[in-house]
């Protein structure tokens, strides 16, 4: 991404908090690369499988410091605990469940898509084959909800 297509955003207010739960290292490293190239303050945090994000949410074990995430990019198919596990129990906690969760899968599946909406998640997006097609969909998702994260 040039840095003529990099987002403006105001360095004055506060970061948002992005926790990636994504099992697969290459997704996770774009999404990474992809969310730091946009150029919105973010603090990027990742773990691997559903009983880590969990952890992390209640600041559990070696995440008992980590910050309250602003908004979640959720992979459905995790290790220990699947996606959709993570966010019904994120729901049904009053401290949690006004977190935006963005499920972003492999799966194209109309059932997972319904579950996801059922528990309130806040999209369902299939991720895209091709790396464009992944900016753009993230590119969209930062410019279009982030800013009201930041209030």
């Amino acid at each position: 991404m040039e840095a003529k297509d990099r987002l403006r955003w105001d360095d004055q207010t506060r970061r948002v908090v992005i926790l990636i739960v994504e099992d697969s290292p290459a997704d996770a490293m774009l999404m990474q690369m992809i969310l730091n190239e946009i150029g919105f303050p973010l603090d990027i945090h990742l773990v691997e499988d559903g009983d880590e994000a969990i952890q992390f949410l209640y600041k559990e074990g070696k995440y008992g410091l980590a910050p309250r995430p602003d908004a979640l990019f959720l992979d459905i198919h995790l290790p220990k605990r699947s996606g959709l596990d993570v966010l019904q129990q994120m729901k049904c906690c009053p401290d949690l469940s006004s977190i935006p969760v963005y499920i972003l899968t492999t799966s194209s599946s109309a059932a997972d898509k319904a579950r996801s909406l059922e528990l309130k998640a806040t999209r369902f997006i299939t991720k895209p084959e091709d790396l464009l097609g992944f900016q753009n969909i993230l590119k969209h998702l930062v410019s279009e909800d982030f800013p009201r994260l930041r209030l």
